[in-house]
C-alpha cells in the first residue's frame, strides 16, 4: 500500500509540476527584478555563459548563486527539473545551497534521482555540505528515493559515504 501511495504521488508531482512550472516561469516578469528572471531562464534554458555573466556582474543589485524565484526554486532547482546538467555542475561546484528545498517539495538530490541524472547524482553526493537525511515536504527521506530511483553504482557511492560517516 505505501509503494502504491509513493508512485501515485511521484506520478501527481511530475504530471502537475512541470506545466505550472513553465507556465509561471514565462510569465514571471511580472512578478521579478529583470535581472533575476534572466538569470532562472538562463538555468532553465542551459545558457551557462548568461548564468556565469550574471552571478559574476558587480553592479548594485547583484543575484545570489541560491536566489529563489516566487515559487522557492533556485537556478539549481530549475537545472534540475529541465536536465540542464551544465549548469548545475557549475552551481554546485561554485557552492550553491545543496539542501534548499524547491517548489516541488524536494531537495536538488531528490530532484536528481528522480530525474535520473547520474553525474549530478554523484556530484551531489560528494558534496561534503549535503545532508543526506533530508526530508522532502512529505516526510519522505533521501534514502527511499536512492532506493526507489538510483542506479546500482549510486546505490553503491551513497552506502559508502554513509559508512565512512558512520566510522
Amino acid at each position: 500500500m505505501k509503494r502504491i501511495f509513493h508512485t501515485i504521488l511521484f506520478a501527481s508531482l511530475l504530471i502537475h509540476y512541470a506545466p505550472v512550472h513553465a507556465f509561471h516561469r514565462k510569465y514571471a516578469s511580472i512578478a521579478n527584478p529583470q535581472s533575476k528572471l534572466t538569470f532562472w531562464e538562463a538555468c532553465e534554458t542551459g545558457d551557462l555563459a548568461r548564468v556565469t555573466e550574471i552571478l559574476h556582474q558587480n553592479h548594485t543589485n547583484p543575484v545570489s548563486i541560491n536566489a529563489m524565484d516566487e515559487h522557492g526554486d533556485t537556478g539549481l532547482h530549475i537545472a534540475i527539473i529541465h536536465e540542464q546538467t551544465d549548469i548545475a555542475t557549475y552551481l554546485i561546484k561554485h557552492e550553491a545551497n545543496v539542501n534548499l528545498i524547491g517548489m516541488a517539495g524536494m531537495t536538488p538530490l531528490q530532484l536528481a534521482l528522480l530525474h535520473d541524472l547520474q553525474s549530478i547524482t554523484q556530484l551531489l553526493l560528494k558534496n561534503s555540505k549535503l545532508n543526506l537525511k533530508a526530508n522532502d515536504q512529505h516526510g519522505i527521506n533521501t534514502t527511499y528515493y536512492i532506493d526507489r530511483f538510483a542506479s546500482p553504482k549510486i546505490k553503491q557511492l551513497y552506502n559508502k559515504i554513509l559508512s565512512s560517516l558512520a566510522a
